[in-house]
């Protein structure tokens, strides 16, 4: 009977020392929220292609899974996958973080974090002005949802467009352009796309003479 009531407590002691580690691993570290590292969306430790894969799944409407100790993609404070810190989660904030990834310069808002570090990024370049050559959807700004239109016609999806704003690779704009085909190479394909991209993002495009520069 002895022996029975020190196995039942050594039982008891063992499960809960079991549940302990469990709650503490699903609670996750002290503090745990919004990934330390900008740019870090699923609170790895680092900054890598699959923290861009989850917001352009967040930006499609996809479900995102997360650790329990990290926040989902598009909460928190500061919000995570907000990586350009402009209060809203969309592909631009992916293309940051790829072009971090490939070694390639990102330009941030001051005071919003280097990717991948706490540290305060460079201003970036002012908008581009209303009816702006680039401004696919014909809304006065461009952005990423002009890239993404373009991409969604490259492959072969529906893209509805505000009347009177011309259709995506049908459509003649005033200077004599198609609309969509930003690099004037009598195709809207996902180079165009890429170069939006850029654009949004405040990094440089080169166009080829006599094609407009975006954003003029």
């Amino acid at each position: 009977m002895k022996a029975a009531s020190l196995w039942l407590i050594g039982l008891v002691f063992a499960s809960v020392a079991a549940m302990s580690v469990l709650l503490s691993w699903y609670a996750g570290p002290a503090g745990a929220g919004s990934p330390p590292l900008q740019g870090d969306v699923d609170c790895s430790g680092s900054v890598t292609a699959v923290d861009s894969l989850k917001i352009l799944r967040y930006t499609i409407g996809l479900s995102v899974t997360q650790p329990p100790f990290c926040a989902l993609v598009g909460t928190g404070s500061p919000v995570n996958g907000d990586v350009d810190c402009d209060n809203d989660v969309d592909p631009v904030d992916a293309l940051r973080i790829l072009r971090h990834n490939a070694g390639l310069s990102v330009i941030q808002n001051e005071p919003c974090t280097d990717i991948g570090t706490s540290e305060p990024g460079t201003p970036t370049p002012t908008p581009a002005p209303p009816g702006a050559f680039g401004n696919v959807d014909c809304t006065g700004a461009i952005n990423s949802i002009d890239a993404l239109k373009i991409l969604l016609y490259t492959v072969d999806r529906f893209v509805v467009q505000a009347e009177p704003c011309p259709d995506i690779g049908s459509g003649v704009l005033p200077n004599g352009e198609i609309q969509g085909d930003v690099d004037c190479d009598n195709d809207v394909d996902p180079v165009d796309a890429l170069k939006i991209s850029r654009f949004a993002a405040g990094q440089s495009v080169i166009q080829v003479e006599p094609c407009p520069d975006i954003g003029t």
